[in-house]
């Protein structure tokens, strides 16, 4: 496997993390029981509405996508619907932190926070499994070695600002903090107590 197609993984792994927290933090039974994690809630917001724009869908659609688009030509309908969610989730993203806020401001609201995360999370997760079962097979199947070369080679590129060391440790941080707010098991936050 490609050092790229392992970043691509990797980073699709800390977002299916952090949606589960998100769902867990909004749906759970128990979680719905207390009052909303608002400073956790608004970690995941923060991370989920910087890091796919500003890291992860760029390297996906300048590199990755450009190059099956080539190879692949059939696959172009479905990276087409992909880039069409990807220009999408800032409005969604903005959509669900506008439903936290009604939902901290009043109790009353929290079911339409409730069902913008149950949506928020099914369509993110919906995309990703949709790269994961079908784009990324596709390269790996279709891609050569100088095309991978290439590809790891952009994704290395330290001096792009989309993909450089200093947004590496900033979305590196806004993750940790998720983690350290939390509550276990999907951090050691001390949530609700």
């Amino acid at each position: 496997m490609t050092k790229s197609l392992r970043t691509l993984r990797f980073e699709h792994g800390n977002l299916f993390s952090v949606l589960h927290c998100l769902r867990y933090l909004a749906l759970d039974e128990e979680a719905r029981r207390k009052p909303l994690e608002t400073e956790t809630l608004r970690a995941i917001l923060d991370y989920i509405e910087g890091f796919p724009d500003r890291f992860h869908h760029p390297k996906e659609e300048r590199h990755l996508f450009q190059v099956l688009r080539r190879r692949r030509p059939e696959i172009a309908p479905t990276l087409d619907r992909l880039e069409q969610q990807h220009r999408e989730g800032g409005q969604a993203n903005r959509r669900l932190r506008v439903t936290l806020d009604a939902a901290a401001a009043d109790a009353a609201a929290r079911p339409a926070f409730e069902a913008a995360v149950r949506d928020y999370v099914d369509r993110q997760r919906a995309h990703m499994l949709t790269e994961e079962r079908e784009v990324l097979p596709a390269a790996l199947q279709a891609l050569t070695e100088e095309d991978w070369r290439a590809i790891d080679a952009a994704f290395a590129d330290n001096d792009d600002p989309a993909f450089g060391q200093s947004p590496r440790r900033e979305f590196e941080a806004m993750f940790r903090r998720i983690v350290d707010l939390a509550p276990p098991p999907f951090g050691f936050g001390d949530a609700g107590s």
